[in-house]
């Protein structure tokens, strides 16, 4: 039964029991269970072995183990445990304290959280939580939301890691580009395609403007508004009154900077070239976030010596734990049913319904941003849309005659948006651990900004169509932007009246 419609049913399950019942881990359990019988032809028996196969290859595949996955999982437990050391020490308190004295407001906040999401470009896990880490104790002494927190780092981490070749997302999706260029025999430079792809990347240009006007302007769509009316200043509840700032940034800076180094020198190891764009390509991400989470749990381990709280560890470490286990339980079901999906070649069943489209060549970029976007929704990956998908556009493009850069970036574009707005994204899970809020409430409110990004660039891709002009297609989004913007703020000054 792969490769047919049918394959479409348990994602779509999944997605409605999560809208429903707010549970994600249920309704991924539902999906699993789904997805195995519609893979071995509603077989009991066999079934069940499938769900055991998939179980065990979390953790054990091919005769070795899973290490990425392992890792990822360590780094995620690790980032707790530094969290819960760091609340002991009073780190947030004390920054939450220093930070008030410079700052004076919810703008001065948001801002400044947007703009260091801009500067964290070597992945995007690693951007979410460092951010996370740092703009929580702001977050709560000035009543921003949590949800907010969530959306901004979330919708600053991915589209910046996509549009920057040195990032693990740009070594990523240029290594794709190498072989597409090669299976085609095409005399293309991946770098020089990647860069010109990030100017039509309009997903992720369009995000990253939307993140800065709800940041200066608080633009409160939908559940947003809410979650904003609902939030209060409050206070660090950090254990000691006499914390320091530097128990909270020299961590977070050891957590960088061996990340990075080690992501870099794995890289390098592993590389045949000086480029750098290859070290990133070769770089082992999560086991460079995991010794880095780890050095950075040392760090912060041995503040606790210096201040005599060591006694306290114990029960930090495991409040910490706490913080961080949801995600972890949710990337091991998101993880088995996104393997199922690929065995049930849900994303060649859609990737097959592209192909088969007889659109003008100048729709093609607006078809193709939303049926990836519907892709990565339904599967939970972009870059597993990027992988199916990447080389269907060059397909279509070859046949079409369509230039292939507009194609390239409606792919990107159309797997960002719809891994922003799937409840069963790895990123979204991240980003709600990272900030500390509901996984669901994330979602939630982050949709509205998602879709409305979303709408405006299938304009974009509409104009570029049409002309081939991309200076039409800013201006379209400019002009979109600013009217969204007039109305949302006119409209907020006539509740305050």
């Amino acid at each position: 039964m792969t490769g047919t419609a049918i394959v479409l049913i348990p994602p779509l399950v999944i997605i409605i029991l999560v809208l429903m019942t707010r549970r994600v881990i249920p309704s991924l359990g539902v999906g699993i269970i789904l997805s195995s019988l519609i893979y071995e032809n509603f077989q009991f028996t066999d079934t069940l072995k499938r769900i055991g196969k998939t179980i065990l290859h979390l953790f054990y595949e091919d005769g070795e183990l899973a290490a990425g996955n392992l890792y990822v999982l360590g780094f995620l437990i690790l980032l707790g445990v530094m969290t819960g050391m760091i609340h002991l020490l009073g780190g947030g308190m004390a920054f939450g304290d220093f930070a008030a004295r410079k700052l004076h407001s919810k703008r001065q906040v948001t801002m400044g959280t947007a703009f260091f999401g801009m500067t964290m470009f070597p992945d995007d896990v690693f951007n979410m939580f460092t951010n996370g880490q740092v703009s929580r104790p702001l977050f709560d002494r000035f009543g921003v939301s949590r949800e907010k927190l969530a959306y901004m780092i979330h919708s600053t981490s991915d589209p910046l890691c996509v549009l920057t070749p040195i990032s693990t997302w740009g070594a990523y999706i240029t290594s794709i580009f190498a072989g597409i260029f090669v299976m085609h025999n095409m005399d293309a430079n991946p770098i020089v395609t990647f860069v010109e792809v990030g100017f039509l990347n309009f997903y992720a240009l369009t995000t990253i403007a939307l993140v800065f006007l709800v940041a200066y302007f608080d633009l409160r769509f939908w559940k947003m508004r809410k979650a904003e009316n609902h939030a209060k200043p409050i206070e660090s509840h950090d254990s000691s009154k006499k914390g320091s700032i530097w128990s909270l940034f020299i961590p977070i800076i050891v957590l960088m900077v061996s990340s990075v180094g080690l992501l870099i020198w794995t890289g390098y190891r592993n590389s045949d070239t000086k480029n750098i764009i290859d070290w990133f390509a070769n770089g082992e991400v999560s086991f460079s976030l995991l010794m880095g989470a780890a050095a950075a749990c040392l760090v912060t381990f041995g503040f606790t010596l210096r201040t005599k709280q060591a006694i306290s560890v114990p029960r930090a470490v495991i409040n910490g734990m706490k913080t961080t286990l949801p995600a972890v339980w949710i990337l091991l079901f998101a993880w088995m049913q996104s393997e199922l999906t690929g065995l049930l070649k849900t994303g060649e069943y859609l990737g097959g319904i592209i192909e088969q489209t007889s659109f003008s060549s100048s729709w093609l970029p607006f078809l193709m941003f939303i049926l990836t976007g519907i892709m990565a929704f339904t599967t939970g990956t972009s870059w597993g849309t990027f992988a199916i998908m990447l080389p269907i556009s060059a397909q279509i493009s070859l046949v079409t005659g369509a230039d292939i850069t507009p194609l390239f970036a409606a792919v990107l574009s159309g797997s960002l948006f719809g891994d922003h707005c799937s409840p069963i994204s790895d990123t979204t899970t991240v980003a709600a651990s990272a900030a500390g809020c509901n996984h669901m409430n994330h979602v939630l409110t982050q949709i509205p900004y998602a879709l409305t990004a979303a709408m405006i660039t299938a304009g974009a891709f509409i104009c570029y169509g049409m002309t081939g002009i991309s200076w039409i297609s800013y201006l379209f989004i400019i002009v979109i932007l600013a009217g969204i913007t007039i109305i949302f703020r006119k409209r907020e000054a006539r509740r305050t009246v």
